[in-house]
Parts: structure tokens; sequence; C-alpha cells
């Protein structure tokens, strides 16, 4: 039998002592074998960040690097767009190709991005929503929401978060950042949008 992926792990020490103690690592999966699709499907992905208070920080440099990451994953068959959200919800940057013209007016978007407020993230969703959209034809819809996942104005709690992304009919993914980032509310939204194929 062919094992379908392979999983590297590196971990920030490499002795652990005995007791209970948090470790940290970072984990790279590997696809092996034929893959699903001969060739990947453009895709027009939103890009949903946490701007709020409690991602000041590492937190917020860390997504803001993830986004650039993500720009330079994709290419001119593909576009991009940033939301934003704290107390309300912005479009930091509306669907671009991610040819080096784009990338470079994405990276310009995210200059000045400041971490302050309230967490709706319920508006981030929604906003990115509309943005998805108004995508062209042919393009595989995605939305990926980067955040600490403790939202505490609009849709709050777990259910009520995956109820509304289960109505959206669009693939969801989440990112979680920050040491205290809540796994229940950023779990709940990305598996709710799993009954849906897009």
């Amino acid at each position: 039998m062919v094992t379908p992926f392979g999983l590297v792990a590196a971990c920030e020490s490499k002795t652990v002592e005995p007791g209970t103690s948090t470790l940290w690592a970072s984990i790279k999966v590997e696809p092996r074998g034929k893959a699903l699709e001969t060739e990947r499907a453009p895709l027009a992905v939103t890009l949903v960040i946490d701007t709020s208070g409690s991602m000041q920080g590492e937190p917020l440099e860390h997504v803001l690097k993830s986004c650039e990451i993500v720009a330079d994953l994709l290419n001119e068959r593909d576009q991009l767009a940033v939301v934003t959200f704290s107390f309300t919800a912005g479009v930091r940057c509306g669907l671009t190709t991610m040819d080096p013209t784009g990338r470079e007016r994405l990276r310009t978007s995210l200059h000045g991005v400041r971490a302050d407020g309230s967490t709706n993230m319920h508006a981030g969703i929604e906003v990115a929503a509309g943005v998805l959209m108004t995508a062209p034809t042919g393009l595989r819809r995605v939305m990926v929401v980067l955040s600490d996942g403790q939202p505490n104005v609009g849709f709050q709690s777990p259910g009520d978060l995956a109820a509304y992304v289960r109505g959206l009919k669009l693939a969801v993914s989440t990112l979680g950042f920050g040491l205290h980032h809540d796994e229940n509310v950023l779990d709940a939204v990305a598996t709710a949008s799993r009954t849906f194929s897009s």
C-alpha cells in the first residue's frame, strides 16, 4: 500500500524534560503519488485578516508575512484579495491577478495595517464572501481566515459562526495566530464549509 503523504516535524528543542509542558513544532505535509487533478484549478482567494487589538505584535506580524507567502505561491492564473476586520470590516485590496505587478500592489496594500479595536469575525467573513462573488467564472473561490479566533462583536459562538459559514456555500479555511488562539472557534468555521464542494 502506497503512503499518501509524508510528514516532517521540526521541534523547538531536541530534548523534553519529564512532566507536563508545552512544545512548539513546525510540521510539513508532503503529498506522494499521483495527484487527484492533473492541473490545479485557478483560484480566487480572499485572505481575511484579524486586525483587532488582541492581534497586536507578533500575531499580526506573522499574519502579514503569511499573506506575502500566499501571494508568492500563486501565479498569473490566480487572483488574491485582502479583507481586514476589527470592529467592522473592509476591503484592503480587491481581487488582483498575481502577476509581478499584482503582487506588488498587494504588498503595498498591507503597509500601515495596525491592530486595534474589537473582533467582528462575522463581518470579515461577510465582506470576504461579497468579494468572492465578484470572481470571474472558472476560478475556484476560497476564503482563508487568519485570526486568534476570539470574536466579541457580531456572531461570537462557534455554533453561530459555523451556521453562517455553512449558508455561504464557499470553501473556508482558518489559520490560528497567537499563543492563545481559540481552536474551537477556528475549527467550527473551517469544518462548517466541508459540506460544500466548490
